[in-house]
């Protein structure tokens, strides 16, 4: 009875993981002419990847490409973009490497108030850490949390492992004070203790889940189930702000119990997550427009993650959009584009549409086009899309907790840069649009909450990388 138990409180810490998914392609491509040069990269680029593809077809191997992001390691050898200090309350910088791939915050741990670079993953609910007590190589590449100079940490003999695409991580659980944006909570997270050496590559200290939770069956706690049990705001809130490197700006921020109403233009548009979401914050797409043409889209929804670089549709839906963007071309799950193209795209919700920037959807040179950042990618079957950075930059991004519920509004640059822009359709909307107050530091709305929302997401929407975490009780 311990065991199962032990195991159930495991599992809801470690559902819905997204990282460091493979992405793998199999194409037959020219070789580039000029594969940018880069001092790092977490993972492979697309351009990459393409100039790769002409040795990979030889041995018919597929290329991988890792779809999720991971923090650029704190080393002079490393470049690394920081935000500026934020002026609002209750909101961390949010830096990154600089090619707008990797974003991240410091968090802070134990008495001591260690310090890690942290991904922010609103794709997943686990959270866990590097440990002092790992010896293997990928560990030692990287800040370690030591749980001995903690006097508030419990650490625990259950133990955790979990898996992912390109590597896999284990340990005991542990229930410490984490610190981010000035808000510190008590709750459970993972101590890991060994990794594979995939990690060698991946220069990260951890992940902060922010994905939704369903905590009602299993007992335990998520970052913000804490401050929502602890009581920190009336509302229990996340607002992204990811900064864009040709804006110049350097101004990310995360907000936690409110918005950065400096960050986004006109009002903020709420849409309700589908019914039987899970842990993912996955709404329900209107359609998507290029130069002002539909796709047509139907029964399309999209999960809203921070924690991957590209925007991921599924096959046919990627071929239909690149239709209507002039002199697109497909190879294979790829598609290139003219790098000086100027199409219009927007993705509708609510009854409001947000352009994706030029700059943002139009990706490394190869040969005399440039690869698209929209790519085809078949995980979650045929209507459900994977929405990360790439739509993200345009947007200011609020994760409501408490009505389960996404909110969107324009981002905003400073005057010496374009800001993003969105527009009303005529489609009808289950959302609402609303600005916050500075005073109460939430979002206001009189958006219906969906129904049911604590329901888990179909078992055929899980990611087959996902490892089922061990737990073990040691009395």
């Amino acid at each position: 009875m311990n065991q199962t138990r032990c195991l159930l409180v495991a599992a809801c810490i470690w559902t819905a993981v997204f990282a460091f998914i493979p992405y793998e392609f199999n194409l037959d491509l020219p070789a580039a002419k000029h594969t940018p040069s880069r001092r790092f990269l977490p993972w492979e680029s697309l351009s990459d990847a393409l100039a790769k593809s002409q040795d990979q077809t030889k041995t018919d191997e597929p290329i991988t490409l890792d779809v999720k992001r991971a923090p650029v390691r704190r080393s002079n050898d490393f470049d690394i973009v920081l935000s500026k200090t934020p002026s609002w309350p209750d909101t961390a910088a949010l830096d990154q490497n600089g090619n707008d791939l990797t974003y991240f915050a410091v968090v802070k741990i134990g008495s001591e108030a260690q310090e890690f670079y942290l991904m922010l993953d609103t794709g997943g609910t686990n959270s866990w850490v590097f440990s002092s007590d790992c010896t293997t190589k990928a560990c030692s590449m990287h800040d370690t949390f030591d749980a001995t100079s903690s006097s508030s940490i419990n650490v625990t003999t259950t133990e955790w492992s979990v898996g992912y695409g390109s590597g896999s991580a284990s340990g005991v659980l542990a229930t410490d004070n984490v610190t981010i944006a000035d808000v510190e909570v008590q709750f459970t997270f993972g101590l890991a203790t060994n990794a594979s050496n995939n990690f060698e590559s991946y220069a990260m200290d951890g992940i902060l889940g922010f994905g939704r939770s369903n905590d009602t069956a299993y007992n335990t706690a998520t970052f913000m189930d804490a401050v929502a049990d602890q009581k920190h705001f009336d509302s229990n809130v996340v607002g992204f702000a990811l900064s864009r490197t040709k804006s110049g700006e350097k101004d990310g921020t995360v907000t936690i119990g409110g918005v950065d109403e400096d960050k986004y233009t006109g009002d903020i548009s709420y849409t309700d997550t589908v019914i039987g979401s899970g842990n993912y914050w996955r709404i329900p797409v209107d359609d998507v427009y290029v130069n002002g043409d539909a796709c047509d889209f139907t029964k399309k929804s999209a999960i809203i993650d921070t924690g991957t670089s590209y925007a991921m549709l599924p096959s046919k839906d990627a071929k239909t959009l690149h239709a209507l963007i002039p002199d697109a071309t497909a190879y294979g799950d790829y598609f290139l584009l003219p790098c000086n193209s100027t199409a219009e795209v927007q993705v509708a919700f609510s009854g409001v549409n947000y352009t994706i920037s030029p700059e943002d959807y139009i990706g490394s040179e190869y040969n005399s086009s440039c690869i698209s950042t929209i790519v085809s990618y078949d995980l979650f079957g045929d209507n459900i899309w994977l929405l990360g950075d790439v739509f993200l930059k345009n947007v200011y991004t609020v994760f409501d907790f408490d009505a389960a519920r996404v909110g969107l509004a324009a981002r905003a640059y400073n005057k010496n840069t374009t800001s993003s822009s969105s527009s009303k359709t005529s489609s009808s909307s289950s959302g609402s649009s609303a600005k916050s107050t500075a005073s109460s530091s939430s979002t206001n709305s009189t958006g219906v909450v969906a129904s049911g929302a604590t329901t888990q997401l179909g078992s055929r929407y899980y990611l087959p990388a996902f490892v089922v975490v061990l737990c073990t009780v040691l009395l």
